[in-house]
């Protein structure tokens, strides 16, 4: 774990917990057969990618079981067992789509069904295209208003910079102005004082439901900013 982004050691203690720890958290290591890792995958069906991640990290494990010496070498379970078959599914906002999210995030501000916080990361998604992460781990000290970018320490890809729109840096002195925590470090500051937002997921199903939104997500919202920029003649390699 320690040579482990945050957010992939943050995945794979969910995966342990929700799902790998209840079925084979009490087993001896040297134990477990190639049945029983089967059966589980299978198990996980109805949700093949999150079953193909968790067979992904087992065999990772068993892997450093040998090179332990918890098991002997080459006797990984996980091995030969068939993963699903994941289709690939895009889903873009319509223009349409876009203007009755927009008018919801604004009546449900208004109202406080909605936290601040919430709204302008929903806002970055679009208006930036970059991952659910890398807007909710942001941090002030990222941000040069000069150069119009977040500056990413680290990434999925490495570092890299989030680029500003005009707009952008509008919901950015937006979130200073309304923000629950002023002296937060963090962006977007989550309810926990000095940590940062780190759940959309009902706010997002709320704001979808009002909207009539069905079937998105919120990593749709990256799909919609690159078909935008698409639609307004951007290179894919800019994209």
């Amino acid at each position: 774990m320690p040579l482990k982004r945050s957010s992939t050691a943050r995945d794979y203690k969910q995966v342990w917990r929700d799902v790998i720890g209840p079925e084979l958290g009490t087993k001896f290591v040297k134990d477990i057969r190639r049945d029983q890792i089967d059966r589980l995958h299978k198990k996980l069906g109805s949700t093949p990618y999150g079953a193909n991640r968790a067979l992904a990290l087992l065999s990772r494990l068993f892997n450093v079981a040998e090179a332990w010496g918890m098991r002997e070498m080459g006797s990984n379970p996980c091995k030969h067992v068939e993963r699903f078959k994941e289709r690939s599914r895009e889903r873009y906002l319509t223009s349409a789509e876009l203007s009755r999210l927009g008018q919801e995030i604004e009546k449900m501000l208004d109202v406080g069904e909605v936290y601040p916080e919430a709204a302008a990361a929903i806002r970055l998604l679009l208006l930036t295209g970059a991952r659910l992460n890398e807007v909710l781990q942001a941090r002030w000290v990222w941000v040069s208003f000069e150069k119009r970018t977040i500056r990413l320490p680290d990434s999925k890809t490495g570092k890299k910079d989030i680029f500003l729109s005009i707009e952008a840096l509008k919901v950015l002195d937006w979130i200073k102005a309304h923000g629950r925590d002023s002296s937060s470090p963090y962006i977007l500051p989550g309810r926990t004082p000095g940590k940062p937002l780190n759940n959309l997921s009902k706010s997002w199903r709320r704001l979808c439901k009002q909207a009539g939104l069905e079937g998105v997500r919120l990593h749709d919202l990256r799909h919609t900013a690159a078909s935008i920029a698409a639609g307004e003649g951007a290179s894919l390699s800019l994209i």
